[in-house]
């Protein structure tokens, strides 16, 4: 019975985790409102469910910060900041490394949005990030976004050496997690970094596969942001 029990929950478990992924992709191809009853429906299903409370928390996390990025997107930085502060509540609580490491990030990335990089929160990113890399058996998925996530850290104070160096250190991670769509942002903020210096061949390379992989991915807005970043902003070369 017990065992059971636990099968069925293991069950539930895996279907927030697919519902979550679910609204991402959502995300991604701009269907917000689609999203946002994605998350709801997963809610739910956390409500409904005796997980420990923990794991709660880390769901309700896991919400909060996709909601921030839907909000993010569409210029509602006020409510995007809201989610991610529930989003850091639940993970402070919980003292979710991983977790911390993700929001305190997304909080930096918001405060450039807004045309403020905020110091304060580069410092917290950049130490919750370095904090994250050094946990034993980190996921390769992850170790990716952590070394993405600092390169872009490095990229934000015109580091792009240091910048371009964590970016393919990254890469080799997302390439072994066969993460496709972080492998496109990492080739994205390449492309940006090497405009940035000036090599424009190896801008529009760069460029070029981050926007093959997009267009597989049918990720639209991440194709209007390579577009609005590089491509538009690269001379004729001769």
């Amino acid at each position: 019975m017990r065992m059971e029990k636990m099968e069925k929950i293991e069950k539930i478990r895996k279907l927030i985790g697919q519902l979550i992924g679910q609204a991402r992709e959502l995300r991604n191809k701009k269907e917000y409102l689609k999203s946002f009853q994605t998350l709801e429906e997963a809610k739910t299903i956390v409500n409904e469910t005796k997980f420990t409370i923990k794991e709660v928390r880390e769901f309700y996390a896991e919400i909060c910060q996709v909601k921030a990025t839907i909000y993010q997107r569409q210029g509602d930085f006020s409510a995007a900041e809201k989610e991610l502060r529930r989003a850091l509540d639940q993970q402070e609580k919980i003292s979710d490394i991983k977790g911390i490491a993700y929001t305190t990030f997304q909080f930096f990335i918001l405060s450039v949005l807004r045309g403020e990089p905020n110091s304060i929160w580069w410092d917290k990113a950049t130490q919750s990030t370095v904090a994250a890399l050094l946990l034993p058996d980190l996921a390769e998925e992850h170790r990716g976004n952590f070394l993405h996530n600092l390169a872009f850290l490095s990229q934000s104070i015109s580091d792009y050496y240091n910048a371009l160096d964590t970016y393919r250190s990254a890469l080799v991670c997302r390439q072994k997690a066969r993460d496709k769509r972080g492998e496109a942002l990492t080739y994205a903020r390449m492309a940006e970094c090497y405009l940035a210096l000036g090599d424009f061949k190896s801008a529009i390379q760069y460029a070029e596969h981050a926007k093959t992989i997009f267009e597989e991915l049918e990720d639209f807005q991440r194709i209007d942001q390579l577009d609005e970043n590089v491509f538009s902003k690269i001379p004729p070369i001769p």
